[in-house]
């Protein structure tokens, strides 16, 4: 990918098109078109608020496909899920090495 993954998506601002970005890219059920609407009611319930309707719901869909058209095939497979959980075996091994050469850990920065 080129520069920032939820920018450029439609007339999607940034907070709209990663929120539709993530939900793809983890959607995941027994086929492609119920991993659609999942993403799709996910979508929507997130910004019931704003008044998404189905139809702007796949609008933005179909902005995330076009934007992100070379990982099409990623969307709709868990992948993103998948992803996450690799992130966390590498933080988790992160913290287990601290502790054994450092004897404790840092789990956030708080600033008073």
């Amino acid at each position: 990918m080129i520069g920032d993954p939820y920018e450029g998506i439609g007339d999607l601002d940034r907070k709209h098109g990663k929120s539709m970005f993530n939900k793809m890219i983890n959607a995941v059920g027994k086929d492609k078109a119920g991993s659609k609407e999942k993403a799709i009611g996910a979508y929507m319930n997130e910004f019931n608020n704003e008044g998404i309707t189905k139809v702007a719901a796949n609008t933005a869909l179909k902005a995330v496909l076009e934007r992100h058209s070379q990982i099409n095939k990623y969307f709709f497979s868990g992948k993103g899920l998948k992803l996450m959980y690799y992130d966390s075996q590498i933080a988790n091994n992160v913290m287990l090495r601290a502790i054994d050469e450092f004897h404790t850990v840092r789990l956030w920065n708080v600033k008073i």
